[in-house]
């Protein structure tokens, strides 16, 4: 598979996640609910809102968007 720089950009980005906001935002890139992605996980729904709105600012300060 050939990836783009930008797309590898990204890649490193996700990995540098703390492993929790890691898990919560490929559950989230495959389209599951936030309470769907709890149950799976055990956790609760407010806790993977939270985890994915604090990995969705982490990655766009990381990507300069």
């Amino acid at each position: 598979m050939v990836v783009s720089e930008f797309q590898q950009t990204v890649l490193d980005a996700l990995r540098r996640l703390p492993p929790t906001m890691r898990t919560v935002m490929a559950w989230d890139i495959d389209g599951f609910t936030y309470t769907e992605i709890a149950e799976a996980l055990a956790m609760n729904p407010a806790a993977v809102r939270q985890n994915i709105s604090r990995a969705r600012r982490r990655l766009i300060t990381a990507l300069d968007l």
